[in-house]
């Protein structure tokens, strides 16, 4: 058995602490981080994405893209994978389904990684249900901002003609 180096010694401490930092950066990430494979399934999840679903990592890796996304379909996702090794990233909103089922709206970036002969389409996921929230009363507020300004023009239209048919009768 051949001895192992100080200077490769050196080198695989150097590498292992290379990797650990990664996934640090990674399990501490603001977002869910999910790889996944060919068919949907995830290879690689942080710790938000699987505090955001609900799963632990054990039972979120033995799931597909199509039980946590309700709207992916088969060829939904082949689509989604062709056009992201076409451009090379794919920025989406869509929705996500937790353990418990409840559901919850996402922006998703979303790049195409090949390691040696493996492919994989890595996702970023962000919870934006307060964005969205936020969203809808800003929609109200406008729609209710229309109809009083549609009522007040029109009130102004109406003094304008009472202006008129005065001027008239003083005439």
């Amino acid at each position: 058995m051949e001895k192992i180096t100080n200077v490769e010694l050196d080198k695989i401490k150097e590498a292992d602490e290379k990797i650990n930092f990664l996934l640090k950066t990674l399990d501490t990430a603001a977002d869910g981080i999910y790889w996944m494979n060919k068919e949907g399934q995830f290879v690689y999840v942080n710790d938000l994405g699987c505090e955001i679903l609900g799963y632990d990592k054990d039972e979120l890796l033995r799931l597909t893209i199509f039980d946590v996304n309700p709207h992916a379909t088969i060829e939904k996702w082949n689509d989604t994978w062709d056009k992201i090794i076409e451009t090379g990233l794919l920025n989406t909103e869509s929705i996500h389904k937790r353990k418990d089922g409840t559901e919850f709206p996402v922006e998703i970036s979303s790049s195409f990684v090949r390691i040696e002969n493996s492919e994989f389409i890595n996702g970023f996921a962000r919870d934006i249900s307060e964005r969205k929230k936020a969203e809808k009363i800003i929609k109200e507020k406008m729609e209710e901002l229309e109809k009083i300004n549609k009522i007040m023009v029109s009130r102004e239209l109406d003094m304008i003609k009472l202006k008129e048919k005065l001027n008239e009768t003083n005439l």
